[in-house]
């Protein structure tokens, strides 16, 4: 649809195309949503995959498994129990995450609030922006290359710019 407003409780996975699209629901299961814009402030029982030109994960985020996302614009302020994979051109973190961090960008910040229990791996075009407050307990990995070289989807064989071309 153009614009998706999804607040409902839903016993299984919750698949969302849209324009516009927020979700405040409640999944059992998995998320996957691709869009223009995607917010998420709700509550997902197993892993999210998501796709779109900004995509948000509110502070009422709430991700029990891990969480795949491609997007222009990337901010996480919610909370994350598994892992985090992001491909993106802006990628913001700020928020709690129990397990390991892997991040391709242009750009990438870890604000104040940002509390990653596992590891940070990053490839960045330019150096991150790392608040003084965040804590990152597994330690940080960097290599500042060419961001999009060959980041590899689980399986698929398409890496940097034709991956986000097939979106």
């Amino acid at each position: 649809g153009g614009r998706i407003d999804a607040a409902a409780r839903v016993h299984g996975n919750t698949v969302l195309f849209g324009g516009d699209i927020k979700y405040t629901g409640d999944t059992e299961e998995s998320l996957y949503a691709l869009g223009g814009d995607v917010d998420v402030d709700g509550r997902v029982g197993d892993d999210a995959r998501i796709a779109g030109g900004q995509v948000t994960f509110g502070p009422a985020a709430d991700i029990l498994g891990s969480v795949t996302v491609a997007g222009g614009r990337v901010d996480i302020e919610g909370k994350v129990s598994g892992d985090i994979r992001v491909a993106g051109g802006n990628v913001r973190l700020n928020g709690a995450v129990r397990g390991d961090v892997s991040v391709r960008a242009g750009q990438l910040e870890l604000g104040p609030d940002a509390r990653i229990e596992g590891r940070l791996r990053y490839r960045t075009k330019d150096a991150p922006t790392i608040d003084s407050a965040a804590t990152v307990a597994g330690g940080i990995e960097s290599r500042t290359e060419r961001w999009y070289g060959r980041w590899m989807g689980s399986g698929s064989g398409v890496g940097g710019p034709s991956w986000f071309g097939l979106l």
